[in-house]
């Protein structure tokens, strides 16, 4: 796995070194949709957004472009209706850049991510290692920069204007060149999540762990189906809830997550409920099998749901929802179905 995990990490590093020499283009781009800005009517309205001062010139306090009032008496003195075709010409003139390798670049860039993020998570599941972390990582996307830079409210008067929002080509492309310019530094902070989860995980204690409910390489299974009736996700997660669950000894979560996994999966069986599963599917060894999981998983799952404050309680043992080789005939299953 250290192999596997080093060679995942030199990618990542590589590419983080080769997005870093790209931060001084990026930065060319920016300054000059900035620029750009500064000559715009400032309004995302339809009716005001091709608006730009003069020769893309900062117009003066005097003839600053009312969003209020908007076209009402006519186009404001100085302010010229311009192409997206010119906007884009301005910026890239004055950047000495084109903004549609800039674009592709960008998508390429996070195409490589995502598959360098899948290609983590596979090598630290494999072993069993926990990926949360690196599967929610809070990396900025292009639209997350544009939401937070595009102005899309405000008050006018002119309500011809008022019919949606135009996205306009410099606050897109500055949206663009910001994601590759903080790329390098984001794909650092993603780097450092991936030695942390290893380095943590290498120093749990053997007991503070008892293994897992679902083998990893059953879950692994799960992951790889594609699958165009239904969608594994949330079966996945439950799984991988389960085992954190009963790795840690939280017994009654564990009871409860077994309860929802089983209410989860009968459509996949062609059925609308796990007691038709039992009664229905499969040959007599596999009604034989599965039906302890009906008969006493969901009593003992009730029971921890429903069982109110008394005066004397006992928490529930391993032992009680022990149904490991059950659940996982059910899943081996629900592979060979789907594959």
């Amino acid at each position: 796995m250290e192999k596997e995990i080093d060679l995942v990490i030199g990618k990542l590093e590589s590419l983080r070194e080769e997005t870093e020499k790209e931060g001084e283009k990026s930065d060319k781009i920016v300054d000059a949709c900035r620029v750009v800005g500064r000559a715009w009517s400032g309004s995302s309205l339809v009716g005001h957004a091709k608006f730009f001062y003069e020769n893309f010139e900062e117009p003066d306090s005097y003839h600053k472009f009312s969003i209020e009032w908007g076209l009402i008496n006519g186009i404001p003195q100085g302010w010229v209706e311009r192409s997206d075709e010119e906007v884009i010409e301005r910026i890239e003139k004055m950047s000495e850049q084109n903004l549609t390798e800039m674009r592709a670049y960008a998508t390429r860039v996070e195409q490589r991510f995502l598959d360098l993020q899948r290609e983590t998570i596979l090598v630290l599941f494999k072993e069993g290692k926990e990926t949360s972390g690196i599967e929610n990582f809070p990396f900025r996307s292009v639209t997350d920069i544009f939401n937070d830079i595009f102005p899309t409210r405000y008050i006018t008067r002119d309500t011809e204007a008022m019919t949606g929002n135009y996205i306009v080509p410099h606050i897109y492309y500055q949206a663009i060149a910001m994601y590759i310019k903080s790329f390098s530094a984001e794909l650092k902070r993603y780097i450092f999540e991936v030695k942390k989860t290893i380095t943590s995980l290498s120093k749990e204690r053997p007991d503070e762990r008892v293994g897992f409910y679902v083998e990893n390489s059953t879950i692994l299974k799960l992951s790889e189906i594609q699958s165009g009736d239904f969608d594994l996700t949330r079966l996945i997660k439950l799984c991988k809830e389960l085992n954190d669950n009963y790795s840690f000894n939280n017994y009654l979560s564990c009871g409860m997550i077994l309860r929802s996994i089983l209410d989860h999966i009968p459509p996949i069986f062609g059925v609308n409920t796990f007691e038709e599963v039992c009664s229905n599917y499969g040959s007599k060894s596999f009604k034989d099998i599965v039906r302890p999981l009906q008969e006493s998983t969901k009593k003992i799952a009730d029971s921890f749901l429903h069982t109110q404050v008394r005066k004397k309680e006992i928490l529930p043992t391993k032992t009680q929802v022990n149904f490991q080789p059950n659940l996982d005939f059910v899943l081996q299953e629900i592979i060979r179905i789907l594959k």
